[in-house]
């Protein structure tokens, strides 16, 4: 089994988000941005681990003032690059779990030592289960009660140690819950796993989830109206369909975030697949990234829950071949990774607008 520690490579290397020329410290920042490289628990597609790469490159090539200002975004609001956390590639008789447990603990320490110094956190993924070590970093300094975790995904990820990993992609929203956070969940397909593969649809009747949790349809209108359709973890009335977030479905999840605190993790899955077509397991009938971004603006322009940090994981660059490093001029279609950085783009906009 290689060397399970992550190796953190030097932040000056990549210079920061959008700017790769200047990476102030983290003491002088307003964010503190770090990646990790792994995807050893996906069960699908592989090459999330070349997701904070991506984003990182692509963010180079988007700098410039927001619509309405002369001040870029990096003279406002300062963000600190630490790195990319790197990790070996697994095969499937390799202990995944201990180098998942490994990469939780160095997450955990370095989001630690960035939310000690009061700064927004951005973590680029990698995988889901990256998300893990956030969580564990947030619940060391605030009570999880006080925090929501809004979550944007095709899948609940509710399921228990998938595949046998206490830390899989599959079940870090299941882990969230155990630690005690309030959690509402966006985008999710109405596929959910029964008590012999995961037991999500249990889960969500035991914990009493349903009524925060938004699933995109993926049958025709006519298919949720039929009288013998009476799931207990559905909510007819927290449909979405066609991917758009109306005003009447936008209130209602804003009004769920009723904490002091919020984490915004974003999986690109959970959005329409011609926008975001380079991850593990895409799906159709996503969420419209207009909509979505209404929304986080709303909420965060709103300041009523300050907003800790959020990641953006499950990006996996459409590489012409199998490649062990990210170059855009090997990449078919750069579209995901360039959307990713727009998207973090925006959320550090929002978070520090009053600074505009």
């Amino acid at each position: 089994m290689p060397d399970l520690k992550g190796v953190l490579t030097d932040g000056k290397i990549f210079g920061t988000f959008l700017d790769n020329e200047n990476n102030p410290s983290l003491a002088a920042a307003d964010a503190g941005i770090f990646g990790v490289a792994f995807d050893a628990t996906a069960s699908y597609k592989k090459g999330t681990r070349l997701g904070p790469h991506a984003i990182m490159q692509a963010s180079h090539q988007i700098e410039y003032p927001p619509v309405g200002y002369t001040a870029r975004l990096s003279d406002k609001a300062k963000a600190h690059f630490a790195g990319i956390f790197e990790y070996p590639e697994v095969a499937e008789h390799e202990d995944v779990d201990a180098l998942s447990k490994a990469m939780v603990a160095d997450v955990a320490g370095l989001a630690t030592d960035i939310l000690k110094q009061q700064k927004l956190l951005a973590l680029f993924g990698g995988e889901h289960s990256v998300l893990n070590g956030a969580l564990q970093a947030v619940k060391g300094m605030y009570k999880p009660k006080a925090v929501t975790l809004l979550q944007i995904d095709a899948h609940l990820d509710l399921r228990d140690a998938f595949e046998g990993l206490q830390y899989s992609h599959g079940s870090i929203m299941r882990n969230a819950v155990e630690l005690g956070f309030p959690t509402v969940q966006l985008g999710i397909r109405d596929h959910i796993s029964a008590a012999d593969v995961g037991g999500e649809a249990e889960y969500i009747a035991e914990k009493g989830l349903a009524n925060s949790i938004f699933y995109c349809a993926t049958q025709p209108a006519g298919f949720y109206a039929r009288p013998g359709f009476k799931p207990k973890w559905i909510e007819k009335s927290n449909l979405i369909f066609n991917g758009m977030l109306d005003d009447n479905l936008a209130r209602r999840i804003a009004d769920l975030v009723d904490t002091e605190y919020l984490w915004i993790t974003i999986d690109v899955d959970g959005f329409d697949p011609s926008i975001f077509p380079g991850t593990g397991t895409p799906l159709p009938h996503g969420l419209q990234l207009s909509g979505v971004e209404r929304l986080l603006y709303s909420i965060i322009s709103a300041g009523k829950a300050k907003l800790l940090g959020f990641d953006i994981v499950e990006v996996a660059p459409e590489m012409r071949t199998a490649a062990r490093s990210y170059s855009p001029q090997e990449a078919v279609n750069t579209t995901t990774e360039m959307n990713a950085a727009l998207l973090a783009y925006k959320l550090l906009f929002w978070n520090f607008l009053d600074r505009f």
